[in-house]
């Protein structure tokens, strides 16, 4: 039972953070706001992807393990990291490969010193 409520609960807060996200991207104007409005939709893009990626995990492993939690925070980073270098127009084929190879070294640093 614990295993279906958890997918439930993922998926409530994937609704809310989509809704937020989209409430954030058509009603605030980033010109006349702070900074915080700038990077608002940046975090909710992050924990977005984080719980879509973290019920996929839940789906299709029955065990939450630690190396799946790690490897979904890292996957996660890395999906933002290139949608923001893709969105200001500096995304080339070398960021990805380094994205990636810094991707693959924080996931075996996180996961051996958390361990």
């Amino acid at each position: 039972m614990k295993y279906l409520s958890n997918r439930r609960f993922l998926l409530v807060l994937i609704l809310v953070d989509i809704i937020l996200l989209l409430g954030v991207l058509l009603f605030i104007n980033p010109e006349s706001k702070s900074l915080i409005y700038i990077f608002l939709p940046i975090l909710l893009v992050w924990i977005a992807v984080f719980n879509i990626l973290k019920l996929i995990d839940t789906i299709l492993f029955k065990k939450n393990k630690k190396i799946h939690t790690v490897l979904i925070f890292v996957g996660t980073s890395l999906l933002v990291l290139l949608l923001l270098l893709s969105g200001i127009g500096q995304l080339t084929l070398r960021d990805v490969f380094l994205s990636s190879g810094l991707a693959v070294v924080s996931s075996f640093y996180f996961y051996r010193s958390w361990a």
